[in-house]
């Protein structure tokens, strides 16, 4: 039922924050294919000021589709728009702990606690993520 009060709000404001949140919704629910469409309309009334959170939300849309090229693609695009955009960070974070790749995502972790030291999400992902790491550390010891 929100989803229908969002879709029309975004319809009739033309407000790329409308339809970046009706994207959230959609990614959230049971329609994450519907997601990409609504990004890229919100990228088409979206300021140059604007766009870097979408290209953020976009690229966290195809890390739950598990095409981590495209995340890292749309990421770096935000980061482009707007460096040092801690909740970018963050996301790459996690396409690159998706990926195994834990250097790298302990480095965007890092940079997103940097640029935000408030943002507890990136400190929560970089305790998670070091855990995880160790865990598959030792698991790889066994084998």
């Amino acid at each position: 039922m929100s989803q229908k009060y969002l879709k029309t709000a975004a319809a009739c404001l033309r407000s790329c924050y409308a339809w970046s949140n009706l994207g959230i919704s959609l990614q959230l629910s049971a329609e994450p294919s519907c997601a990409e469409d609504v990004y890229k309309q919100a990228l088409l009334v979206a300021t140059p000021q604007q766009a870097h959170t979408i290209f953020s939300n976009l690229g966290n849309l195809y890390r739950q589709l598990r095409d981590f090229e495209s995340a890292k693609a749309m990421i770096t695009k935000s980061l482009e728009l707007q460096p040092g955009y801690a909740p970018a960070y963050n996301n790459l974070g996690l396409v690159f702990v998706a990926e195994g790749k834990w250097d790298d995502a302990k480095f965007c972790f890092d940079q997103a606690i940097l640029h935000d030291p408030l943002l507890d999400s990136a400190k929560s992902n970089m305790i998670k993520a070091m855990n995880m790491q160790r865990m598959y550390t030792s698991m790889s010891s066994y084998l």
